[in-house]
C-alpha cells in the first residue's frame, strides 16, 4: 500500500451494524485518518467463510482519505473491528471535483495522524 502519498484514495469496510461502523468513522476521524466517512446502513452481503456460504445485514464504511494514512487507517480497521477478518478495499481517486479532492487533502494534512497501538 502507499504510505507517503497525498492522492486521494475510498477506502470501503463492511461492518456487522450501524453501532460499529459509526464507532470505526468517529475513531479514524478523530484520530485524521480520514477527511470524512460515509456510512450505508443497509447492504446485504453474500459470501463465502469458511467454506461455507454465508449471507446477512451490514453496514459499509467508505472513507475519504490519503495514501500516507492507508496503512494507518487499516490498523486501526484490524484493532477495533469486531470481525476476525474485517474488509479494508482500497481505490486511488484518479479524478473529481479538483475542490472536493483538495479538500481530503487538506483536511487528511491538517494535523498529523496519531499512532494506532
Amino acid at each position: 500500500m502507499p504510505n507517503e502519498d497525498n492522492s486521494p484514495f475510498m477506502v470501503q469496510v463492511t461492518t456487522p451494524g450501524a453501532e460499529a461502523a459509526k464507532n470505526l468513522a468517529q475513531s479514524a476521524l478523530s484520530k485524521r485518518l480520514a477527511a470524512c466517512a460515509n456510512i450505508l446502513p443497509a447492504i446485504e452481503s453474500h459470501y463465502w467463510w469458511r467454506g461455507k456460504l454465508e449471507s446477512g445485514g451490514e453496514c459499509l464504511v467508505v472513507f475519504k482519505t490519503v495514501g500516507k494514512h492507508l496503512e494507518p487507517l487499516r490498523s486501526l480497521v484490524e484493532k477495533e473491528h469486531p470481525y476476525e477478518v474485517p474488509a479494508f478495499v482500497c481505490f486511488r481517486i484518479h479524478s473529481g471535483n479538483p475542490a472536493y479532492l483538495g479538500w481530503i487533502q487538506q483536511e487528511c494534512r491538517a494535523q498529523k495522524p496519531l499512532e494506532i497501538k
